[in-house]
């Protein structure tokens, strides 16, 4: 059960960390409606975080932060190997050829491991997306890497962010 309220007294936090309650103050809702909002992530995304009984302190903010802070980087991941495929052009390439385009690189990060890669090409070419086309020789490439970044924006503001900050 949770309990909102503008502020709670140390004496009734105490007495909320024994019990399944979890209090959670009118400016942490804020955060969390202002995170929603600008990132989309959904209640299951962190419940363990929402569901921890006790008062919501800064560390589980730090904890949600550091979530966003990793989809952030998985987003700019995303965009990376689609750069790759694009990079190498026409063909089908393999997990391994687009991480040695990575590596080629040097963006200063260290380069997605293949299983992040494989990963990464399963979900673009779901029909949904349908951005890479699988055939005999590999992987390609079905459109141009901005109208994959546009596409892929309209997902989430994390795709925005990584375009942003020039991944």
């Amino acid at each position: 059960m949770y309990v909102n309220a503008p502020g709670f007294t140390p004496a009734a936090i105490e007495n909320r960390n024994r019990g399944r309650f979890v209090l959670l103050t009118a400016k942490r809702l804020q955060y969390l409606i202002e995170r929603h909002n600008e990132y989309g992530f959904t209640p299951e995304t962190i419940a363990e975080h929402l569901f921890e009984p006790g008062a919501f302190q800064d560390d589980r903010l730090d904890q949600l932060d550091d979530i966003l802070h990793e989809r952030q980087g998985a987003a700019e991941s995303l965009l990376r190997v689609i750069e790759a495929l694009e990079l190498k052009g026409d063909g089908g390439h393999s997990a391994r050829d687009l991480q040695n385009v990575l590596v080629g690189l040097r963006t200063g990060e260290p380069a997605p491991s293949i299983q992040f890669i494989e990963n990464s090409l399963t979900l673009l070419s779901h029909p949904t997306l349908d951005l890479v086309e699988k055939n005999d020789e590999g992987y390609k490439l079905t459109t141009t890497l901005q109208s994959a970044e546009d596409l892929l924006t309209r997902f989430s503001t994390l795709i925005d962010d990584a375009i942003d900050t020039g991944s």
